[in-house]
């Protein structure tokens, strides 16, 4: 499954809910997080410092399991 880079945080974990363990491995809380709505996932990991490419690969790992 290929994630798009412009999907929304909370629309992501909405579709996947499993994939809210990769988000706290990472220290992010977009569960508790009101800019997770309308922030990309783009645009939440660069504000955390996190690679983009290395999240998701480890995404698409959570998501095909």
């Amino acid at each position: 499954m290929k994630i798009d880079e412009n999907i929304s945080i909370g629309d992501l974990i909405s579709k996947w809910p499993e994939t809210m363990e990769l988000f706290q491995k990472y220290n992010m809380g977009c569960q508790e997080c009101m800019s997770a709505e309308y922030e990309t996932l783009k645009q939440g990991l660069e504000a955390h410092g996190i690679n983009f490419n290395q999240f998701i690969q480890e995404l698409e790992e959570y998501i095909k399991e």
